[in-house]
């Protein structure tokens, strides 16, 4: 069995297990599904020891919900939450729409380690899209099976980063910083625009953008640098370089249809939700009342994604022609 964060069985034996809340029978069943497979052993390592990073876990007698009680609390006396959430009830699991609030899954994944100077990112074997907030604002949606990696100082200095694999990228814009990204067979560089990109090797990569303009660079050393506009694609292939105009199937709306999101903010969330599926909606929150979140959206209606949010978080849902208003409720 490959183990999958976003199911929320899987998830609660994971955080019961590195919590140490298994007695010696569940410990041994479940030691043998980790040991099945190379995929899952890499991510009980990396959640052990990102665990440790929050604190050591107090021992108590096993308790289904110790694991949960035991992160929040660690969360919340780090200051990485303001208050405690409600227990989940897994009643999402039967939904296309998965919400787990501040399960610590996405927490684990995104704590880099306290000797690397960098932050990696990976997105799971699915084909879900993983959605990422970058330090300045900018935000990356991660193919499957890709990885992202940048300083921990990313934004102050530069705005340098690493890419394996392909997404798309929504630039904040800065003038004094460039957007540049050193992927397998390509670099790109950008002040502020959107477009992605696509790099199996130096022989293979495909730029397409959407908004703005891009500056393309081959790393075969034989091939010229290219500049592309919104609508045109960039295609790298053995020994040549081309330029086209890109399709509309191309467009990250019509490629990103299972948005996943790891400790997230709410306006982060939002956001991406109306950039991918053409909405509409407005936070009315304070900004240090809007919670995080880790969630899944599998190609669900605008209305469906408002009501889980809605009620997960105890919001009121204001329809205004197009316009969606999410609001506490009148007191």
């Amino acid at each position: 069995m490959k183990l999958n964060t976003n199911i929320p069985k899987h998830t609660e034996l994971i955080a019961k297990y590195i919590s140490n809340e298994m007695n010696e029978l569940e410990r041994n069943e479940f030691d043998t599904i980790v040991n099945s497979n190379q995929e899952n052993k890499e991510l009980i390592n990396t959640m052990k020891r990102d665990w440790e990073q929050v604190g050591q876990i107090p021992q108590h007698q096993p308790n289904v919900n110790k694991a949960w009680d035991s992160l929040f609390d660690k969360l919340q006396s780090e200051n990485l939450i303001s208050s405690k959430p409600q227990k989940p009830r897994f009643v999402w699991a039967k939904v296309a729409a998965t919400i787990i609030l501040l399960l610590g899954m996405g927490t684990f994944l995104l704590i880099p380690s306290i000797q690397s100077a960098k932050i990696v990112v990976e997105s799971s074997g699915t084909d879900a899209t993983l959605v990422h907030t970058l330090p300045d604002g900018s935000v990356v949606y991660l193919s499957q099976n890709s990885s992202l990696s940048y300083s921990k100082r990313f934004g102050s200095k530069n705005r340098n980063l690493s890419l394996k694999g392909e997404a798309f990228f929504d630039v904040t814009r800065n003038q004094d910083l460039p957007f540049i990204i050193d992927a397998t067979g390509v670099n790109v560089r950008v002040l502020g625009t959107s477009f992605s990109v696509k790099s199996a090797s130096v022989d293979d990569a495909e730029v397409v953008v959407e908004t703005g303009k891009v500056s393309v660079t081959p790393k075969q050393k034989m091939l010229n640098e290219v500049t592309a506009e919104a609508g045109e694609k960039v295609t790298i292939s053995v020994a040549s370089i081309q330029k086209t105009l890109s399709s509309p199937t191309e467009k990250h709306s019509e490629k990103a249809k299972r948005l996943q999101f790891r400790d997230e903010s709410l306006q982060a969330i939002v956001n991406a939700v109306n950039k991918t599926y053409n909405a509409n909606i407005i936070i009315n929150l304070a900004t240090d009342k809007q919670p995080r979140l880790t969630v899944t959206f599998e190609n669900n209606s605008i209305p469906h994604i408002v009501e889980v949010i809605s009620k997960t978080l105890k919001l009121e849902a204001e329809y205004i022609d197009s316009t969606i208003i999410l609001s506490e409720p009148n007191k």
